[in-house]
């Protein structure tokens, strides 16, 4: 796989999640693909991590900032990370942006594993803001 195949892989990841087109995702995750979420501790397979994601309360928009790509030529493995905001509305019809970190493990043009992060977005703090530029 071309590196930038991986990266093209993952944004297509992204934009299929937000047409929710479940048969297409599972085509790109491996028969034992695991997605680890070390926040909440939790561990899903494919279909659990489909399952989740379809039920997932509120309507979601899936906004990739950036994407890294970095290529294991030893184990043959690629990883892409990518930075997404996600647009949240939840069944209160409260709105929530989150910042979310991504890790895939690419290898035989599959994804095998994502490792996720999530914060959600909050104002800098004001003792803090003489210093920083907001954007």
């Amino acid at each position: 796989m071309k590196p930038n195949d991986s990266k093209v892989m993952i944004d297509e990841f992204w934009s299929l999640l937000n047409e929710q087109k479940w048969a297409d995702i599972e085509k790109l995750l491996s028969d034992d693909f695991e997605a680890i979420l070390p926040q909440s501790r939790e561990k899903f397979d494919r279909d659990g991590f489909i399952e989740s994601n379809r039920n997932n309360p509120g309507p979601h928009k899936y906004e990739v900032q950036n994407l890294h790509h970095e290529e294991d030529r030893w184990d043959w493995i690629d990883t892409v990370v990518s930075e997404v905001i996600i647009k949240t509305e939840t069944p209160d019809n409260e709105n929530l942006n989150s910042f979310v970190i991504t890790v895939f493990e690419i290898q035989d043009e599959r994804i095998m594993g994502i490792t996720q992060y999530r914060a959600e977005s909050h104002a800098a703090p004001e003792w803090r803001k003489k210093w920083a530029n907001s954007y």
